[in-house]
Formats: structure tokens, sequence, C-alpha cells
């Protein structure tokens, strides 16, 4: 699957142009959230805004961890996120082992994805790069994610972990039935709600 990083008005507008009908199909948008202007207004040539594709009840869309993306799209733009699979509910209900500590994507990824070592270790050196440019606690600043052009190193950051979590989805997936289905999608809809 192909990945996209929109960090301009134009370009979201091309991305949803070109996302086709993915109403009732198998899920093709993952999404991360970094930065401070989503764009939520920009449309595409059929008219379908990032806000109506996130608040769809007929398009699955794909997040590690709602609760603070979901938090921030509502209470920054009103957004009403809808039809959410959790890939960090997905890991926890997947687990054969102690459910009490809550893994982050990062934890999940070297843990459960199954690229290589030589992969594991480009994307673990991408993802210390980054952080030491946005953490604080690192010397880095929240403003790199407003300054245009992008870094090529917080352009990387941004788009490693949407790549990989389509992978993350299906394993975890075949590990669980119906009836876990039922409670991912029950404790979903309760973050959304709490958040």
């Amino acid at each position: 699957m192909e990945s996209a990083f929109l960090d301009t008005p134009a370009a979201l507008a091309n991305f949803l142009s070109n996302l086709g009908d993915c109403d009732g199909h198998s899920p093709r948008f993952y999404v991360d959230l970094e930065g401070n202007n989503l764009s939520r207004k920009v449309a595409g040539r059929d008219g379908r805004t990032l806000q109506e594709i996130l608040e769809s009840r007929s398009m699955i869309k794909i997040f590690f961890d709602i609760r603070n993306d979901s938090d921030a799209l509502f209470s920054l733009h009103g957004i009403n996120v809808a039809v959410i699979e959790d890939l960090h509910l997905m890991e926890l209900a997947s687990r054969n082992f102690a459910k009490r500590n809550i893994n982050g994507l990062a934890k999940c990824i070297e843990r459960d994805n199954t690229v290589s070592f030589e992969e594991k270790r480009t994307w673990r050196a991408v993802k210390d790069k980054g952080k030491s440019l946005f953490d604080p606690h690192q010397g880095g600043t929240y403003a790199v994610f407003d300054r245009r052009p992008l870094s090529s190193e917080v352009m990387e950051y941004c788009t490693q972990d949407v790549t990989l979590m389509p992978h993350l989805r299906d394993i975890y997936r075949g590990k669980l039935c119906g009836a876990w289905w039922k409670r991912i999608e029950a404790e979903t809809n309760a973050h959304i709600l709490l958040s």
C-alpha cells in the first residue's frame, strides 16, 4: 500500500481527489496526524473534505490510539470521527500475555511487525532523529511541524509509522474473533466519546 505525505492544502486536495470510493471496502485510510492545521475544509474535485471522510459512517479509518487525535480533531475543528479501527486496542486484545501495560506504536512495531532487522534498525534511527527535532525534553520544538518546506527528517518521521500500520492490522486482526471485535468497537467508541 502506498502512503501519502500531506503538508499543504494543495497536496491534501490532490489526495482527496484521487482517494476514490473507499466506502464499504477494506481499509485504505490509515492516519497519523502531526502538526497544527489539519486543513479540514480543503476539498477534492468531488467536493469531499477531510472532515467528511473522518466523519463518514461508511468508510473505515485506521488510527493508533484514537484518543489524542479525536480530542484534537473535535476540540480544535469540531470533527466527530466515526468508524475507527484502533490498532492500539487491537494490539491489546490480541495479546496472549498480560494486558496490564499499554504499548505505544513504537513498541508494537518493534515487537510485532515482521519486517527485517535492518528495516527495524533504520526505522528506529528515523524515529529517534525525528523525536529529537520536536521533543522539548530532547532540545526540540513542535514548531518543526509548521516550517515549510519540512525537513526530510520530519517527513520521514511522519510517514514511516503509517507505512507499517497495515501490516500490524493484518497481524492483530488474524488473532481476533468476532466477540473481541465487538468489545474493541465498543471501547473505541467510548474513547471517542470521552475525548
